[in-house]
């Protein structure tokens, strides 16, 4: 920190971290000897302030923990190869190939039929090559037969061979060709500055500001569609916020309107008002409403995600992806494949031609994925009742318009021709039978409104002077057409429809007035929790907590001894995460400030 003048202060400030996780979106990652900086410039005066800064990453040896076991094993055996060897062997087909050439087959290590452990160990092994040398020995030269005898026996972890199929795989980038690494040194550049203009335009509060943003994508292909090298995303923003204060201080007035533009994106206008009036004089009792207006731009993941993720390949919302997987006039929904593969099974229509389930698949029509757009009504109260019992009521609507999700869809498969480019084979009923289709997930607009209810009371009692007592009750839901229901939007909304809590404080206790409490409850209903890789219901749970403290006043220090879930409520909060239990803790706190 530099003060130039009495008015005028320049600082800078640098933050760089590094480590070791597991991260978990659609596949486990494991982000290892990772690398993240920041460095940030800022000029502050009295009216005005500027800064920038800068974000750079660098992903390091992170690797996605899913490809790399995938991809160890078919190092050591191509997945046809132990198939086969599985499917022969639990069958009883190998037995009686071994038995056709004379020979034994308990000599080949051969399981007895059905027996799923012995043929899955024996598919693991590098037995099958002997049979290899059998059938070729007595005249068997069919190279894609003898293929399925193939391979080495999968490694033990831990042994040497296992880590050098290991390395193996870490040092390729490519998912679909037997790698596991990703590369991410992608960076943000951005400045913002503000001036109030109060100073200068005395009647009323104004303040102005603006911001610009650039993004660099750095993955090589391995997160994003940026195989043909880095490339950069920007976007600029301004605002102008204004305020008023009338009727002796008791009614203010806010408004603001802000313009953003990103180089995808139309540029746009969101403007919000707002009031907050105080019903008496001395403000104990307060109302307020607003009207607001703003837009969620699609993230750079939600333009450019490019994985293939084995069961389905994640994509971003961006017409580019769309025509290079030739998917903008070929595709199904996901829901309709389904329901057309299923009806076909059982033949509820008494054919067995595809063609006269046809009218069950539905093609969705893709555009480019778009800001979210809502707009939100607001209102609530606040309430100082015989300076003992405060109440703040809160209600809100949402609607939003362009609502970002996913959605899940199959697309045709593609061929790469000897000149480089694609070919793209058709989508009909009949390859939908034989499963000749992609399955892709893609960030998609809700073509119909989606809206959003919240409704929170927050109470505080004071008993005494020691004594108080907090509790709060919040509701949340989200409203789905029927059209978005049908299309499987994912709306990924991931709060519990009803949670509250109460807590009971006490302070200044005991003849030294040193000594407090807290005892508290929490409930939460159970509520749909979506991810890209998996959905679960969240099932209700309550808690308890306890924090008891005292303080050392000539220390200027204070100890504190509690738990969160003290009594060990085993739940979980998020879909593929741990069971959660209690946490205990004791700390000490110095603050020289203490009273």
């Amino acid at each position: 920190y530099y003060r130039i003048t009495d008015k005028l202060q320049l600082n800078y400030a640098s933050f760089a971290s590094t480590g070791a996780t597991v991260y978990q979106s659609v596949n486990r990652y494991r982000l290892k000897d990772f690398l993240i900086h920041t460095h940030k410039l800022e000029l502050a005066g009295p009216d005005f302030r500027v800064w920038t800064y800068a974000t750079l990453e660098d992903a390091g040896n992170s690797f996605d923990g899913r490809f790399a076991a995938l991809n160890i094993l078919r190092a050591a055996k191509p997945d046809v190869a132990w198939f086969g060897q599985y499917l022969l062997a639990y069958t009883g087909q190998l037995e009686r190939i071994v038995q056709a050439f004379g020979r034994n087959p308990t000599d080949y290590g051969i399981p007895q039929p059905g027996d799923h452990a012995a043929a899955r160990a024996y598919a693991n092994s590098a037995r099958a090559r002997e049979v290899a040398q059998l059938l070729s020995g007595g005249g068997v030269n069919d190279p894609r037969f003898l293929g399925l005898f193939s391979g080495e026996a999968y490694p033990e972890p831990g042994s040497p061979e296992f880590r050098r199929l290991l390395n193996q795989v870490l040092e390729s980038p490519n998912l679909a060709q037997g790698g596991a690494r990703f590369i991410d040194r992608s960076s943000m550049y951005h400045a913002e500055g503000h001036y109030d203009l109060s100073r200068q335009v005395r009647w009323i509060d104004l303040l102005v500001g603006g911001n610009f943003r650039y993004f660099r994508l750095n993955s090589q292909g391995t997160l994003f569609s940026d195989t043909a090298g880095p490339f950069g995303i920007w976007e600029y923003g301004a605002f102008a916020q204004t305020a008023k204060t009338l009727l002796n201080e008791r009614l203010r007035l806010l408004a603001s309107l802000r313009y953003d533009k990103n180089v995808n994106f139309q540029g746009r206008f969101t403007p919000r008002v707002g009031a907050l009036f105080a019903l008496d004089p001395k403000k104990n009792h307060n109302l307020r409403a607003s009207y607001q207006t703003g837009f969620r731009m699609p993230t750079l993941q939600a333009q450019y995600i490019d994985l293939d993720l084995g069961v389905f390949r994640y994509i971003g919302g961006l017409r580019a992806s769309d025509e290079f997987y030739g998917i903008i006039n070929a595709n199904y929904s996901l829901e309709s494949v389904r329901a057309f593969q299923d009806s076909l099974v059982a033949q509820t229509r008494a054919s067995s031609n595809p063609a006269d389930y046809q009218d069950l698949l539905r093609k969705i029509p893709f555009e480019n994925v778009k800001p979210e757009k809502v707009t939100t009504l607001e209102a609530g109260s606040r309430h100082l009742i015989a300076d003992r019992l405060f109440i703040d009521l809160d209600y809100a609507y949402s609607m939003y318009r362009d609502f970002i999700g996913n959605i899940d869809f199959v697309g045709p498969k593609r061929y790469r021709q000897p000149d480089g480019s694609w070919q793209y084979s058709p989508l009909a009923p009949d390859s939908v039978r034989a499963g000749n289709f992609i399955t892709y997930r893609r960030y998609y607009n809700s073509s119909t409104p989606v809206s959003t209810h919240n409704f929170s009371v927050a109470v505080q009692y004071t008993i005494s002077r020691r004594f108080f007592v907090n509790t709060n009750f919040t509701y949340a839901e989200i409203v789905l057409t029927e059209e978005a229901k049908r299309d499987r939007l994912i709306p990924a909304f991931n709060t519990p429809r009803y949670r509250a809590n109460v807590y009971f404080t006490g302070r200044e206790l005991l003849r030294s007035r040193r000594a407090g409490f807290t005892v508290g409850y929490r409930w939460v209903n159970a509520y749909l929790f979506q991810e890209p890789f998996h959905e679960r219901i969240i099932p209700t749970y309550q808690l308890a907590d306890l924090q008891v403290s005292y303080k050392f006043p000539k220390l200027k220090s204070q100890l504190r001894i509690g738990g969160q879930n003290i009594l060990n409520n085993r739940h979980i909060e998020i879909p593929g995460g741990p069971m959660l239990g209690s946490l205990y803790y004791l700390q000490w706190t110095y603050d020289p400030f203490l009273p």
